[in-house]
C-alpha cells in the first residue's frame, strides 16, 4: 500500500506539475506576446522619434534662413532709411541754394529792370534835349 500511496501521490504531483507547467506556459506566451507588441510599440515609437528629429532638424534649417533673410532685410531697410536720410539733405539743401539763387536772379533782375528804366529815363532826357535843340534850330532858319 505504501508503494500503491505513493504512486498516487507522485500522479497527483505530476498532475499539479503539468497544471502548473500548462499555467507557466500559458504565462510565458502572453508575456513573450506581449514583449513582442512592446518590441513593436517601441519600435514604432523609434520610427516616430527619428521622423520627429528630422522634421525638427529640418524647421530648425528653415529657421536659421529665416533669420538670416531677416537680418538681411533690416540690413536693407537700414540702409535704405539712411539714403533717404541723405536725398532728404540734399534735396533740402537743394531748395535752399535754389531758393538763394533765385532771390540772387530776382534782385538782379531788379537792379537791370532799375538800371534799364535809368537809362530809359536818361535817353528820354536826351531825345528832349535833342528835340529842343532840334526846334530851336528850326526856329533859327525860320
Amino acid at each position: 500500500m505504501c508503494i500503491r500511496d505513493r504512486n498516487k501521490t507522485l500522479q497527483e504531483n505530476l498532475e499539479t506539475l503539468r497544471k502548473e507547467n500548462t499555467r507557466l506556459q500559458q504565462i510565458n506566451s502572453e508575456a513573450s506576446l506581449n514583449s513582442q507588441n512592446q518590441q513593436s510599440s517601441v519600435s514604432s515609437l523609434k520610427e516616430e522619434l527619428s521622423q520627429k528629429i528630422q522634421e525638427i532638424h529640418m524647421l530648425t534649417k528653415t529657421l536659421d534662413t529665416l533669420k538670416e533673410q531677416e537680418i538681411i532685410q533690416t540690413r536693407e531697410i537700414e540702409s535704405l532709411r539712411t539714403s533717404k536720410q541723405l536725398l532728404e539733405s540734399e534735396k533740402l539743401e537743394v531748395s535752399m541754394r535754389l531758393s538763394q539763387e533765385l532771390n540772387s536772379v530776382d534782385g538782379n533782375l531788379r537792379n537791370e529792370v532799375l538800371d534799364f528804366r535809368r537809362k530809359n529815363r536818361e535817353l528820354e532826357l536826351r531825345v528832349k534835349e535833342l528835340d529842343a535843340i532840334l526846334r530851336n534850330k528850326q526856329s533859327g532858319k525860320l
